[in-house]
């Protein structure tokens, strides 16, 4: 049998049950979990083989189990070497590593797709003692992930921890309805023998007692397991259906849902080419200086609208950017702010170009922003 039917078509790695599992589309195509993540839009996926629709998440897709070979162990950390490949745009050898978007190029794409990214050769990244740009970023890159999978492992622990607590609940539930179910026996067989025992107006207030009682318990015993599984339902699963957002995408993040996708896509893995975060003081992002240090470590140009700051009462700085500024400055391509911001933002960027708006709050802001139109490649609005 040929072998490469046990392959996927798109990233030419052999299926698993882990992250290389074959899931079938509508169409009858199969591809490998991995491949329908980088494909998965919110409405579904187009087939890459006949681009037929499938208004499915990849959640909910069959897997095609007949495609895993006998004894796989699904283990996400077996995958074998990279198939060689061309690069589909300039069909020429992928020589080089874009650290910038964690990709492999070619010569060509260097110097256009890729221009101004941290580009290297294969061999000089493999061959010089002295650490590259291009090294260290990927470095980070993967360090990130690594970081993101370690912070993963707290959701199941934490899950398993509460499944445990839940169990408990449940046998202590049932354990009750056991000794009820026996009560309620023998209160039956009471019962029958009332109309041949006069003066046992007692035993029927006891009987009747004894059923309201354990209806009561029951019922706020199922109530508490209900509220500890909507707990684990909303805490652990309601984010991951979330709606990622693009890989590689422009990503517009404007208020506390688009928030949670951004922070969620990272958590999965998926990273911007360009993020423009607006924050209005109508709906002001949560967990901002989270979000922008997480943007500013993947993301290759940020533009930031912090309009929620902008129209405050007049403030130097706005204290959730400092850090940002100083780490990730150099990545700005948009943003909104006091002068202080302003000129911190245009020092970080040097002689790259940039479109800034500037609040002017008092007379002293507006001689500074005189001079800010001076900044080299700077446009004011």
């Amino acid at each position: 049998m040929d072998s490469s039917i046990h392959e996927c078509g798109i990233c030419n790695e052999i299926y698993n049950s882990g992250d290389h599992k074959p899931l079938f589309l509508e169409c009858g195509h199969t591809c490998c979990l991995w491949c329908m993540f980088q494909m998965e839009k919110p409405s579904g996926i187009n087939c890459p083989r006949c681009r037929k629709f499938t208004p499915k998440q990849v959640y909910q897709l069959p897997v095609n189990f007949d495609l895993i070979p006998a004894g796989d162990q699904g283990s996400a950390g077996t995958a074998r070497s990279a198939p060689v490949a061309l690069c589909v745009n300039h069909g020429s050898d992928l020589d080089c590593l874009c650290a910038t978007c964690g990709d492999l190029v070619c010569q060509h794409c260097k110097k256009d797709v890729h221009a101004g990214h941290k580009v290297k050769s294969l061999r000089s990244i493999t061959g010089s003692v002295k650490a590259t740009d291009a090294r260290i970023e990927f470095r980070h890159k993967l360090q990130r992930k690594l970081d993101r999978l370690t912070a993963s492992l707290t959701a199941p622990r934490e899950l398993l921890q509460m499944i445990e607590e839940i169990k408990s609940d449940v046998e202590e539930w049932r354990d009750s309805l056991l000794a009820s179910q026996t009560s309620v026996e023998q209160d039956l067989r009471l019962w029958d023998t009332l109309g041949s025992c006069p003066g046992q107006e007692g035993s029927v207030k006891d009987v009747v007692y004894r059923m309201k009682r354990t209806e009561l318990s029951h019922e706020y015993k199922k109530r508490q397991i209900k509220a500890k599984l909507d707990e684990v339902g909303k805490k652990y699963f309601e984010e991951s259906m979330t709606e990622l957002l693009p890989h590689r995408g422009i990503w517009m993040i404007n208020n506390e849902v688009t928030a949670a996708n951004a922070l969620m896509s990272l958590t999965a893995g998926r990273e911007p080419v360009e993020s423009i975060v607006t924050s209005l003081p109508s709906w002001p992002l949560p967990q901002l200086p989270k979000l922008l240090k997480e943007l500013g470590e993947v993301s290759v140009a940020v533009d930031v609208r912090l309009a929620d700051f902008f129209w405050s009462p007049s403030l130097e700085k706005d204290p959730r950017l400092q850090t940002f500024i100083q780490n990730y400055g150099h990545k700005i391509c948009g943003f909104l702010g006091s002068p202080d911001d302003v000129l911190a933002v245009c020092h970080a960027r040097g002689e790259a170009s940039l479109v800034v708006g500037v609040r002017l709050a008092t007379m002293t802001d507006v001689d500074r922003c005189t001079a800010l139109k001076h900044t080299p490649r700077s446009q004011c609005i």
